[in-house]
């Protein structure tokens, strides 16, 4: 009798292993993430959708100061799928917009972010716990135009890069619902048009994500 219920057991967890990372099912979900700043601009992780307000105060000194607002909109969906059991295939896509306005001599900058990538995720095959590893890059554009600054009126584009690699865990509330948490090193780098400025910047960030993934039949 005992070995009966054990064999059920095992049927009903292999069942249940099979059903949430089997091939064939897509996956999606959302990130908790603060995002990382490059050259001001807060970059958020896939599957992120914000929108932010907030004002800004530069003080020159001698009395000289600008005062800006500041609005940011993002929109980061990602969707996957299982190509075989545990590993799935995906593309990462992201869209910035942000508009600064300076109150003191009515300047304005906008500024949009498009980028576009793969990634790969690989689960462990775990029952209802499953760890995974997971790479990505994106790659993509940033335009921008200003009516204010030092020089007056101008515009510009630089060439965006995001990679991403990581290691995590994936709790399955449900056979479609994980809850999942995530450490990984992020590298962001932006390179300005050479035609209007030599200049690079790059971030290096090591930190964790906490989200909710959903898988779909």
């Amino acid at each position: 009798m005992q070995k009966i219920i054990c064999f059920y057991l095992l049927f009903f967890c292999c069942s249940t292993l099979n059903a949430q990372t089997e091939k064939g099912r897509i996956i999606t979900g959302t990130i908790l993430d603060a995002g990382n700043s490059l050259n001001g601009i807060l970059v958020a992780p896939a599957n992120t959708l914000g929108l932010s307000f907030s004002n800004v105060k530069v003080d020159f000194g001698g009395g000289s100061e600008i005062e800006s607002r500041v609005t940011t909109f993002t929109l980061s969906p990602r969707i996957g799928y299982f190509i075989t059991d545990g590993f799935a295939l995906g593309l990462n896509t992201s869209y910035l917009f942000q508009r600064v306005n300076a109150e003191n001599n009515d300047g304005e900058t906008t500024l949009n972010l498009y980028s576009l990538g793969p990634f790969a995720r690989y689960y462990f095959q775990i029952p209802n716990f499953q760890p995974f590893i997971e790479a990505s890059i994106n790659l993509g554009q940033i335009k921008q135009e200003s009516t204010f600054g030092f020089g007056g009126p101008s515009e510009g584009t630089s060439i965006y890069r995001d990679v991403f690699l990581g290691v995590g865990g994936a709790y399955f509330i449900k056979n479609t619902i994980a809850l999942e948490v995530t450490l990984g090193f992020r590298s962001l780098n932006l390179e300005a048009d050479p035609d209007v400025m030599e200049q690079t910047e790059s971030t290096n960030t090591l930190g964790m994500r906490i989200g909710f993934q959903i898988l779909l039949n």
